[in-house]
Protein backbone atom coordinates (compact mmCIF):
# COMPACT_ATOMS: atom_id res chain seq x y z
CA UNK A 1 0.00 0.00 0.00
CA UNK A 2 2.74 2.49 0.91
CA UNK A 3 4.68 1.72 -2.31
CA UNK A 4 1.65 2.61 -4.40
CA UNK A 5 1.21 5.82 -2.42
CA UNK A 6 4.83 6.77 -3.00
CA UNK A 7 4.36 6.40 -6.75
CA UNK A 8 1.37 8.75 -6.55
CA UNK A 9 2.84 11.08 -3.95
CA UNK A 10 1.72 14.23 -5.72
CA UNK A 11 -1.92 13.20 -5.50
CA UNK A 12 -1.76 11.50 -2.10
CA UNK A 13 0.62 13.65 -0.08
CA UNK A 14 -1.87 14.24 2.74
CA UNK A 15 -2.73 10.55 3.01
CA UNK A 16 0.96 9.61 2.94
CA UNK A 17 1.63 12.00 5.83
CA UNK A 18 -1.20 10.42 7.78
CA UNK A 19 0.03 6.87 7.20
CA UNK A 20 3.72 7.42 7.78
CA UNK A 21 3.63 9.96 10.60
CA UNK A 22 0.38 9.10 12.31
CA UNK A 23 -0.34 12.84 12.54
CA UNK A 24 -1.74 15.49 10.27
CA UNK A 25 0.55 18.40 9.53
CA UNK A 26 -1.29 21.72 9.30
CA UNK A 27 0.85 23.02 6.44
CA UNK A 28 -0.56 20.22 4.28
CA UNK A 29 -4.05 21.60 4.94
CA UNK A 30 -5.80 23.81 2.50
CA UNK A 31 -6.26 27.29 3.86
CA UNK A 32 -9.86 27.86 4.95
CA UNK A 33 -12.03 30.49 3.27
CA UNK A 34 -11.55 33.96 4.69
CA UNK A 35 -14.21 35.09 7.14
CA UNK A 36 -14.33 38.84 7.54
CA UNK A 37 -15.37 40.30 10.87
CA UNK A 38 -17.41 43.53 10.96
CA UNK A 39 -15.11 45.50 13.30
CA UNK A 40 -11.48 45.45 14.43
CA UNK A 41 -12.70 44.58 17.94
CA UNK A 42 -14.48 41.48 16.58
CA UNK A 43 -11.34 40.49 14.63
CA UNK A 44 -9.31 40.54 17.83
CA UNK A 45 -12.00 38.65 19.78
CA UNK A 46 -12.17 35.94 17.10
CA UNK A 47 -8.38 35.75 16.90
CA UNK A 48 -8.04 35.23 20.67
CA UNK A 49 -10.92 32.73 20.75
CA UNK A 50 -9.25 30.72 17.94
CA UNK A 51 -5.91 30.77 19.78
CA UNK A 52 -7.55 29.68 23.04
CA UNK A 53 -9.32 26.84 21.19
CA UNK A 54 -6.11 25.88 19.32
CA UNK A 55 -8.21 25.98 16.14
CA UNK A 56 -5.91 26.45 13.12
CA UNK A 57 -8.75 26.75 10.57
CA UNK A 58 -10.60 29.35 12.61
CA UNK A 59 -7.35 31.23 13.16
CA UNK A 60 -6.37 31.26 9.49
CA UNK A 61 -9.83 32.43 8.38
CA UNK A 62 -8.89 35.83 9.85
CA UNK A 63 -5.90 36.50 7.58
CA UNK A 64 -5.78 38.06 4.12
CA UNK A 65 -3.24 36.89 1.54
CA UNK A 66 -1.18 40.09 1.86
CA UNK A 67 -1.03 40.14 5.68
CA UNK A 68 2.27 40.82 7.41
CA UNK A 69 2.73 39.56 10.96
CA UNK A 70 5.47 40.53 13.42
CA UNK A 71 6.44 37.27 15.11
CA UNK A 72 7.56 36.97 18.74
CA UNK A 73 11.20 36.64 17.62
CA UNK A 74 11.02 39.98 15.77
CA UNK A 75 10.79 38.60 12.24
CA UNK A 76 8.15 39.72 9.76
CA UNK A 77 6.09 36.80 8.43
CA UNK A 78 4.56 37.70 5.07
CA UNK A 79 1.53 36.09 3.45
CA UNK A 80 -1.23 33.80 4.57
CA UNK A 81 0.65 30.56 3.79
CA UNK A 82 3.71 31.60 5.83
CA UNK A 83 1.50 32.76 8.70
CA UNK A 84 -0.28 29.38 8.56
CA UNK A 85 3.06 27.59 8.99
CA UNK A 86 3.95 29.86 11.91
CA UNK A 87 0.63 29.14 13.66
CA UNK A 88 0.99 25.43 12.90
CA UNK A 89 3.94 25.47 15.30
CA UNK A 90 2.35 27.83 17.83
CA UNK A 91 -0.83 25.75 18.09
CA UNK A 92 1.03 22.58 19.07
CA UNK A 93 0.97 21.39 22.70
CA UNK A 94 3.75 22.69 25.00
CA UNK A 95 5.39 19.24 24.96
CA UNK A 96 6.11 19.87 21.25
CA UNK A 97 7.20 23.50 21.71
CA UNK A 98 3.81 25.08 21.07
CA UNK A 99 1.48 27.17 23.16
CA UNK A 100 -1.78 25.23 22.85
CA UNK A 101 -3.64 25.22 26.15
CA UNK A 102 -2.46 28.66 27.18
CA UNK A 103 -5.37 31.01 27.94
CA UNK A 104 -5.07 34.49 26.42
CA UNK A 105 -7.00 37.39 27.92
CA UNK A 106 -6.82 40.79 26.17
CA UNK A 107 -5.90 43.64 28.50
CA UNK A 108 -5.31 46.43 25.99
CA UNK A 109 -6.24 46.71 22.30
CA UNK A 110 -4.64 48.98 19.72
CA UNK A 111 -6.28 49.28 16.30
CA UNK A 112 -3.87 49.43 13.37
CA UNK A 113 -4.30 48.95 9.66
CA UNK A 114 -6.57 50.41 7.03
CA UNK A 115 -9.04 52.04 9.42
CA UNK A 116 -6.30 53.92 11.22
CA UNK A 117 -4.58 54.77 7.93
CA UNK A 118 -7.76 56.28 6.43
CA UNK A 119 -8.56 58.16 9.65
CA UNK A 120 -5.06 59.66 9.82
CA UNK A 121 -5.21 60.80 6.21
CA UNK A 122 -8.65 62.35 6.69
CA UNK A 123 -7.38 64.21 9.77
CA UNK A 124 -4.46 65.60 7.78
CA UNK A 125 -6.84 66.85 5.05
CA UNK A 126 -9.35 68.53 7.40
CA UNK A 127 -9.22 72.29 7.83
CA UNK A 128 -9.19 73.91 11.26
CA UNK A 129 -12.50 73.27 13.00
CA UNK A 130 -13.68 70.66 10.47
CA UNK A 131 -14.35 66.98 10.94
CA UNK A 132 -13.97 64.63 7.96
CA UNK A 133 -15.35 61.09 7.97
CA UNK A 134 -16.00 58.09 5.76
CA UNK A 135 -19.16 56.74 4.16
CA UNK A 136 -19.59 54.27 7.04
CA UNK A 137 -19.84 57.11 9.57
CA UNK A 138 -22.07 59.16 7.23
CA UNK A 139 -24.49 56.24 6.88
CA UNK A 140 -24.60 55.82 10.66
CA UNK A 141 -25.25 59.54 11.15
CA UNK A 142 -28.01 59.54 8.51
CA UNK A 143 -29.62 56.53 10.21
CA UNK A 144 -29.43 58.26 13.60
CA UNK A 145 -30.92 61.50 12.20
CA UNK A 146 -33.73 59.57 10.52
CA UNK A 147 -34.65 57.68 13.69
CA UNK A 148 -34.34 60.80 15.85
CA UNK A 149 -36.50 62.78 13.42
CA UNK A 150 -33.59 65.15 12.63
CA UNK A 151 -33.90 66.91 15.95
CA UNK A 152 -33.33 70.66 16.19
CA UNK A 153 -29.67 71.42 16.76
CA UNK A 154 -28.47 68.34 14.87
CA UNK A 155 -25.11 68.85 13.19
CA UNK A 156 -25.28 69.27 9.40
CA UNK A 157 -22.74 67.52 7.22
CA UNK A 158 -22.05 67.53 3.54
CA UNK A 159 -20.38 65.29 1.01
CA UNK A 160 -17.03 66.44 -0.40
CA UNK A 161 -15.39 65.43 -3.68
CA UNK A 162 -13.83 61.98 -3.60
CA UNK A 163 -10.43 61.70 -1.94
CA UNK A 164 -7.50 59.88 -3.59
CA UNK A 165 -5.47 57.75 -1.18
CA UNK A 166 -2.12 56.24 -2.09
CA UNK A 167 -2.36 52.45 -2.15
CA UNK A 168 -6.07 52.43 -3.02
CA UNK A 169 -7.46 51.46 -6.41
CA UNK A 170 -10.32 53.92 -6.19
CA UNK A 171 -10.84 57.24 -4.43
CA UNK A 172 -12.97 57.15 -1.28
CA UNK A 173 -16.16 59.09 -0.59
CA UNK A 174 -15.76 61.54 2.28
CA UNK A 175 -18.08 63.79 4.25
CA UNK A 176 -17.47 66.89 6.33
CA UNK A 177 -18.90 68.63 9.36
CA UNK A 178 -17.77 72.12 8.39
CA UNK A 179 -16.46 74.70 10.81
CA UNK A 180 -19.23 77.00 12.15
CA UNK A 181 -17.93 80.07 10.29
CA UNK A 182 -18.15 78.20 6.97
CA UNK A 183 -21.86 77.50 7.53
CA UNK A 184 -22.69 81.20 7.81
CA UNK A 185 -20.87 82.25 4.63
Amino acid sequence: MIKSLVRHANRSRKLLVLLTCGAFVASAQTLPPKKRQPTPKKVIAEHIAALNACDWNRMMAQYDDDTEFLSKDGNIVRGRVAIGKMFEKALMPPSKGGQCGMKLIPEHTVVVGDTVNVAARLCSRARAGEVLFSCTVAAALEGTAATAGAAAGSTPFLQLPQFELRGRRRPIDIWCVPAAERLTL
